[in-house]
């Protein structure tokens, strides 16, 4: 009932955290039930899920930016169909709902640190640098908690300005109107 009224997309081994390990996590918080069993469904799936996992935005403003050839690739380059973890099980992919970055869509993310206006070179890079390490402070094992407080670099940052600041239109618009010059 949960994951069809969230429409979540869970993988086998989410669905398996659910089912396992929920239960003895709601049964020791305190709380009422509701409660427990919706932190304790969330933690379950996210436990199960290791190390990493991959969640593709794929709502209305990167659906129209991209986000279906964005999944197509990340599928392609780790071998696995949504939802599926790859062989080695180092990646979980998903698809998601609406990341709240839509000015700078497509965006992703791995075990929740965002990466805006994802191209699949950009895609292809980020699961390279995964593998040699080199994001290794940045992007932690999934279920870790945060060590410390996730920074975001200058040229990383979404660009949200009050409208009598901004100096460039948003992302979104500047797509829509070099297609419609073409």
């Amino acid at each position: 009932f949960v994951v069809r009224v969230l429409a979540f997309q869970l993988s086998v081994c989410a669905t398996a955290g659910i089912l396992v390990l929920a239960p003895p996590i709601a049964a020791s918080l305190p709380g009422p039930h509701p409660l427990r069993l919706a932190v304790a469904t969330t933690a379950g799936a996210q436990v199960a899920v290791m190390p990493l996992l991959v969640n593709v935005c794929t709502n209305i403003s990167c659906a129209l930016l991209g986000a279906d050839d964005l999944v197509a690739h990340a599928s392609a380059a780790l071998g696995v169909k949504p939802g599926g973890t790859t062989e080695d099980g180092m990646f979980t992919l998903e698809t998601v709902e609406c990341m709240a970055a839509c000015t700078e869509a497509p965006c992703l993310a791995v075990n929740y640190r965002y990466r805006l206006r994802v191209t699949p070179d950009d895609f292809d890079e980020l699961v390279a640098s995964i593998r040699s390490g080199g994001v290794d402070r940045e992007i932690p094992h999934h279920g870790t908690l945060a060590r410390v407080r996730q920074e975001i670099p200058e040229d990383r940052l979404a660009g949200v300005a009050p409208p009598e600041q901004a100096r460039t239109a948003p992302a979104w618009m500047a797509a829509a109107d070099s297609e419609g010059a073409g």
